[in-house]
């Protein structure tokens, strides 16, 4: 008996050890801004001057797209000479708006020659410092002087393209806003003589959040079947059913509302006409091919930046889910109490330990006391109601009053 509370206790702190760092993983993908973003794969290499020219025809619409142009090289060495330190690191040269594609950290302007951007480990390694803004790095035999510090840990150096810059094989676009993401790309390709495989980035980051909630529709859907079998059983009734699918219900509503879990469908995921029958076949098939060129290609560094925790948050919470049926289940209030606090600890933990972004993540804060909370609920209900005895003692209150009153 005891060992079997053990094996329950270690399978509580397994899953919410994966569901943690589902959740991490998940946190980071909404923490980039990826709405309205999309990713063409050229056919052809372009050069800087290509992007001065798309430029200046984007600049005579009256809503013109961002975009930025960019290709990623082999392994270069970057020095501080001053120091007499060197490192080994990836290479990216770009032409445009680069917060696009590296995130608000990016402060490289178009024109700026003579900067560069470098990641953390780089700055550590030549510096000793995390963040070297101004110092000047050798790179080739060129000064650079360092404008920012990227937020990845993978070696990378960043630098604008000249004109004359060749290599610039992807480009990132965000359409404006209000407009439809997928005409807006085919527009834009077709105006600059583009051509190659689009994707969406965004497609992977809300498969990987949705995976990572997995282990919560797991546990309440668990509840549902259970309370089914149990309700078609010599000794279940409808009622218990009812109850449970309310419950589960009510669990789910909850964790919503207090997760402030926000579900908005995609534009391009919307059909102009209804009467479109083949517009799901299009759809699925055109996602499917953005899933296999993800996952199939070889990867830049900015892809890598999406697709590892996109796959974490997703097989992490795979995982969880398959062990979220091994769960506890309290059978009295001191239970519940003490399955209450060890998901509040845990919860602590992770967000020490793990990441800080944890700490204001209520799906995870919250997930077992609501189950655990639910699960007795219906260990109540189903032991009392459902096999008589509350029924039982409230018909004979009701006899007992009925009595009175007539003797009155």
């Amino acid at each position: 008996m005891r060992a079997g509370r053990w094996m329950r206790a270690a399978a509580c702190g397994l899953f919410f050890l994966c569901f943690a760092l589902a959740r991490g993983a998940a946190w980071e993908l909404e923490a980039q801004d990826l709405d309205g973003l999309r990713l063409l794969v050229m056919d052809r290499e372009l050069t800087g001057q290509d992007g001065i020219d798309m430029r200046e025809r984007e600049q005579l619409r009256e809503r013109p797209s961002a975009f930025v142009l960019w290709g990623q090289r082999d392994s270069v060495t970057v020095e501080n000479r001053d120091l007499n330190r060197f490192a080994s690191c990836g290479k990216i040269v770009l032409w445009g708006n680069a917060r696009l594609l590296l995130g608000a950290t990016a402060s490289l302007e178009e024109n700026d020659q003579d900067g560069c951007l470098i990641d953390r480990s780089t700055a550590m390694a030549l510096f000793g410092v995390p963040a070297p803004v101004g110092s000047r790095v050798d790179l080739g035999g060129e000064q650079r002087v360092v404008r920012g510090v990227l937020e990845t840990d993978r070696p990378l150096v960043v630098l604008p393209a000249a004109s004359r810059d060749a290599g610039l094989d992807h480009l990132t676009l965000r359409t404006p806003e209000g407009e439809h993401p997928r005409l807006t790309a085919e527009d834009f390709a077709a105006r600059n003589g583009l051509t190659g495989v689009w994707s969406q980035p965004q497609t992977l980051a809300v498969l990987g959040r949705w995976l990572s909630l997995l282990p919560v529709l797991v546990l309440l859907l668990g509840e549902v079947l259970r309370n089914i079998w149990a309700a078609f059983s010599p000794e279940g009734g409808r009622g218990r059913l009812w109850l449970c699918i309310a419950l589960a219900g009510a669990m789910w509503f909850l964790l919503l509302w207090l997760t402030e879990f926000r579900f908005q469908l995609p534009e391009e995921m919307i059909p102009n006409r209804w009467s479109d029958f083949d517009f799901w076949g299009r759809l699925f098939a055109e996602k499917r091919e953005e899933l296999l060129q993800a996952l199939s290609s070889e990867k830049t560094v900015p892809e890598l930046e999406l697709l590892l925790p996109a796959l974490q948050a997703a097989g992490l919470g795979v995982l969880a889910a398959l062990l979220a049926p091994l769960l506890p289940r309290p059978a009295s209030p001191a239970e519940l109490w003490v399955c209450c606090a060890g998901g509040a600890l845990m919860a602590f933990a992770a967000s020490v330990c793990l990441s800080p972004g944890l700490a204001h993540d209520r799906a995870l804060w919250l997930t077992l006391p609501v189950v655990f909370g639910g699960r007795w609920l219906l260990s109540v209900f189903s032991g009392g109601v459902f096999r008589g005895q509350l029924w039982r003692r409230v018909l004979r209150k009701l006899d007992f009053a009925v009595q009175r009153e007539r003797l009155e």
